[in-house]
């Protein structure tokens, strides 16, 4: 039926047409090649979408972990008294002066990137002596990095944990006992965002994985059509007869009787199964792709 349909379409009483192949298979290869550029723009706008969720997920990550550690301390420590939150506070605080250089560091060194192009961290890995030098800093720098980092990120979170107790001690036991209850649901909510963005990111890697596999298989068919183009010595042109003479034939009795849908006598892929010969692996394909 799909073949009748097909045929149909076909205006009654064309006449015979000229296909020159190697004319076809230029614009053959450009029609690959914009497929190819195609399906490279949607993987770059996946990878971009891909940027986004990650960075999503970091920043669930880092509520989860507050509001983990808030919750956690409140298992096993409590609330505590005003005593004991002032004295938390004072060690934030003096854990945020502690801090307070390296940042008016980074701030100078933002000026001093912006106005130069170079910052301190670059310039110390150029100036190294030797490899090993450089290996040297890396691993220092690194240290220095991650130190910065846990105590920037310990400040953050004691500073959390320290505003959610002194807005419990505000409250009666049984608001006390229901905001509770929201951070637990706060919680929940966070790590259902971050289970379906995870899913997302391997939904569109699973779609640039088959993009891919797509733009491999079709610069494989250009190269093939390329090779062909070289080795054709001339110019090969048919006429291909489009003249419709079945009307009324039954579709069984048509066999080597039906017209070529397209102006083109060149069969890509034919009717039948097909064994890869690199791969061996087995397709099957339903009809004859002209």
């Amino acid at each position: 039926m799909p073949a009748i349909l097909l045929f149909s379409l076909l205006p009654i009483g064309v006449n015979n047409a000229d296909y020159n192949m190697r004319l076809d298979k230029k614009r053959q290869i450009l029609n690959y090649k914009n497929d190819i550029t195609r399906l490279t723009n949607t993987i770059v706008e996946n990878k971009d979408q891909i940027a986004v969720y990650l960075n999503d997920i970091e920043e669930y990550d880092a509520e989860l972990n507050l509001i983990t550690k808030f919750l956690t301390e409140m298992e096993s420590e409590g609330i505590g008294n005003q005593d004991s939150l002032l004295v938390q506070e004072m060690e934030v605080n003096a854990l945020r002066n502690k801090l307070k250089p390296l940042r008016d560091n980074f701030k100078k060194k933002v000026v001093w990137l912006y106005k130069y192009g170079i910052d301190y961290e670059t310039e110390i890995l150029f100036t190294s002596k030797s490899l090993d030098d450089l290996y040297l800093r890396l691993i220092y720098l690194k240290k220095i990095s991650d130190i910065r980092k846990r105590e920037f990120n310990k400040i953050k979170e004691e500073s959390f944990i320290l505003y959610e107790k002194k807005k419990l001690l505000t409250f009666a036991a049984r608001q006390k006992l229901s905001y509770i209850s929201s951070k637990r649901e706060d919680q929940r909510t966070l790590y259902e965002k971050k289970v379906l963005t995870q899913s997302l990111i391997e939904k569109l890697e699973r779609e640039n994985e088959n993009y891919e596999r797509q733009i491999s298989r079709t610069n494989e068919r250009i190269r093939e059509i390329e090779d062909r183009l070289f080795n054709l010595n001339r110019d090969f042109v048919y006429i291909i007869d489009q003249n419709i003479d079945y009307n009324g034939i039954p579709f069984e009795n048509l066999q080597r009787r039906l017209i070529l849908p397209v102006q083109s006598v060149d069969i890509i892929d034919d009717f039948g199964t097909y064994v890869n010969p690199n791969t061996l692996a087995v397709s099957y394909n339903n009809g004859s792709d002209v």
